[in-house]
């Protein structure tokens, strides 16, 4: 595939990822292998921090779906809603893990002193 057409390719899958969409659905939707479009950000290292960038509006517009799929939800379809908010927000933790993830991190900020006093 030529340079040109593998870039707007790559664009096209970007903006997919932000909207929430995965590799794969982009991929098949713009007649590309969803290997071949992962291959193509590993190799070079500009759009692989692109793709990590696309990859956290990812994780918020797939946890933006999951609050939109909860507010609509009836009694009859709350299965199967579960079950895609349930997904939805896995997702989402695996693409933001910061922002969606189950693990907190704490940052301190300023400087400690520790003192140790060694008695006979």
């Amino acid at each position: 595939m030529p340079s040109a057409d593998r870039e707007a390719v790559m664009e096209a899958e970007l903006e997919a990822m932000a909207r929430g969409e995965t590799v794969d659905q982009a991929a098949k939707a713009l007649g590309c292998a969803s290997g071949t479009v992962r291959q193509w950000f590993a190799r070079d290292e500009a759009w692989r921090v692109r793709y990590r960038e696309a990859r956290i509006l990812q994780g918020q517009a797939m946890a933006e779906e999951a609050v939109r799929i909860a507010r609509e939800t009836t009694s009859y379809a709350s299965a199967a809603d579960r079950l895609l908010i349930e997904t939805l927000k896995w997702a989402a933790s695996k693409a933001n893990p910061a922002e969606y993830g189950e693990r907190q991190t704490v940052e301190h900020q300023g400087s400690q002193q520790l003192q140790v006093k060694i008695v006979e």
